[in-house]
């Protein structure tokens, strides 16, 4: 026999309140105030879901159990690198070797380019001295290198042919054109881009010392500007007693060396003017210069000290006009100068 049915329950309507057990005697508004605040939560939400665990994370875990140990777990939790990583990874080691390319291919380019300029300054035939690009200067006008032989220095110049300008010795040059006879002085530099330029500062000659047939003129210093075969007319003549030899101009002995000297003083001292109307000087000790002009009068000049005063009180004596007629001016005490 079938126990009897349970008696069924009306479907209850959504929103609606659950229906009262037996003894619940709330009050009609505290039921209508539960619906209000059910109703403003919103329907309930629906449970969650449960996402399955990965299989392999579950045997990596259950490997990491079985190798036991703390440094297993470290090393199974360890970040896994992606494919882009290692892209971008082997995209900046390209970039860096192409960097260090192109450095070191600038280095080598610029060594290359150096040793470049070096070969065409230093051997090769576009900055060689060519022969007809070198010039030979005198300094001092017109007439001031009659005593130079300027071909001498052309020949020296020219030895550097085919030399590349910036190799030649310039500093050598210079000293070998000073060793001419005649040459007090030189200057060489680069005629850029094929060419030498030489200016030669003559000797000037002071004094005419015969010798023999000839004629040794001399500088302010003693040295031979050259040896001609008669005296010129501009160069007095010097009567020192003097000794010619290949070491050039010197005095027979000690004492008339010194008086040579003080010669040579007293005329590089005087005025261009007043050296042009000096006929011969000479003297017997180097305390007694004496000048003869070309007019005959002679001048008495004594030692070789103060010589500008010495040329000031001669000039004035000369243009008083009470000295014409005077033959002898002494002006070896320039304080006193006598004139007889």
């Amino acid at each position: 026999m079938r126990p009897p049915a349970r008696p069924r329950t009306p479907a209850r309507a959504p929103g609606a309140p659950p229906p009262r057990a037996a003894g619940d005697e709330r009050a009609p508004d505290q039921e209508r105030g539960a619906v209000a605040e059910r109703a403003q939560a919103g329907p309930p939400a629906p449970p969650a879901r449960r996402v399955p665990a990965s299989p392999a994370v579950g045997e990596r875990s259950a490997d990491v159990r079985r190798a036991g140990g703390p440094g297993a777990a470290r090393a199974a939790s360890r970040p896994v690198v992606s494919h882009g990583v290692e892209e971008r990874l082997a995209e900046r080691r390209a970039m860096a070797r192409r960097r260090r390319t192109r450095v070191v291919a600038a280095w080598a380019g610029g060594v290359v380019l150096v040793a470049a300029v070096v070969w065409a300054l230093l051997w090769s035939p576009l900055l060689a001295l060519d022969a007809d690009a070198v010039s030979v200067q005198v300094a001092g006008g017109d007439g001031a290198g009659r005593y130079v032989d300027t071909d001498q220095v052309v020949d020296l110049a020219r030895a550097d042919v085919g030399v590349p300008l910036p190799r030649i010795d310039t500093v050598g040059l210079r000293e070998d054109v000073r060793q001419l006879r005649g040459v007090a002085d030189a200057r060489v530099v680069r005629d850029w881009p094929r060419g030498v330029e030489v200016t030669v500062r003559p000797r000037v000659p002071v004094a005419a010392v015969p010798s023999g047939g000839d004629v040794v003129l001399l500088d302010a210093g003693g040295a031979t500007v050259a040896t001609v075969p008669k005296s010129p007319g501009d160069v007095p003549e010097v009567t020192v007693p003097l000794e010619v030899g290949a070491g050039g101009v010197r005095g027979a002995d000690a004492a008339a060396t010194r008086a040579l000297r003080s010669v040579l003083v007293v005329l590089d001292a005087i005025p261009p003017s007043m050296l042009d109307d000096v006929r011969q000087v000479g003297a017997k000790t180097q305390d007694a210069v004496t000048m003869t002009m070309r007019d005959g009068v002679t001048i008495e000049w004594g030692s070789d000290q103060d010589v500008d005063l010495k040329v000031r009180v001669l000039d004035v004596l000369r243009a008083d006009p009470s000295t014409d007629g005077v033959r002898v001016f002494d002006v070896s005490a320039p304080a006193a100068p006598i004139t007889r």
